[in-house]
């Protein structure tokens, strides 16, 4: 995973946070690149593909602690 930092106004995080759903900042960045077309809604939330899922989702996929 990459780190980042953003600054936006209030409104359009608060646009982001209803997209996503979620409060959390991931989500919030997943639903913007969705929003752009990287990816779909079902990418956002949720257990992702493996295209789009973070190191402890994919061990969640694979069943496993340890990837």
């Amino acid at each position: 995973m990459i780190p980042v930092i953003i600054d936006l106004p209030y409104a359009m995080l608060a646009s982001l946070e209803a997209a996503a759903q979620s409060g959390e900042i991931g989500d919030i960045v997943r639903a913007a690149l969705v929003a752009v077309g990287h990816g779909t809604p079902d990418h956002v939330a949720g257990v992702r593909s493996d295209r789009f899922a973070t190191l402890d989702e994919r061990r969640e996929i694979a069943g496993t602690t340890r990837l």
